[in-house]
């Protein structure tokens, strides 16, 4: 990853900032700072690719104790007072190159009909 990439991923990501500062020693406020598009300084933006080189390694060491099974997960729409619950199930295919992503999603229940 360069500076920029690591950059839009700070300013991108969902992870939480208490989380980014936790695991690099940036504090809170540098990376609200970067978030809104301020220029970081360089041993900032060095900590932070120091810490997104661990990104792969970390993937890696996932699929050992994650496997090739679905991870199921709730989702629940709300479109004009109507709630719709679905079930998605997601299976990752660690072993392939590159990484393949299967999803299925069922439709458990819906109100108002």
């Amino acid at each position: 990853m360069n500076n920029s990439t690591v950059i839009k991923w700070v300013q991108n990501t969902d992870v939480p900032i208490a989380t980014i500062a936790n695991n690099t020693g940036i504090s809170r406020k540098t990376i609200h700072n970067i978030k809104a598009g301020k220029t970081a300084r360089t041993s900032t933006l060095k900590k932070l690719y120091k810490a997104s080189k661990t990104f792969p390694a970390l993937f890696n060491s996932m699929k050992f104790f994650v496997g090739n099974f679905y991870h199921t997960i709730p989702i629940v729409y709300n479109v004009n007072n109507t709630k719709l619950i679905t079930q998605c199930a997601v299976k990752i295919h660690w072993t392939e190159k590159p990484i393949r992503i299967e999803t299925k999603s069922v439709i458990l229940n819906k109100d108002n009909e």
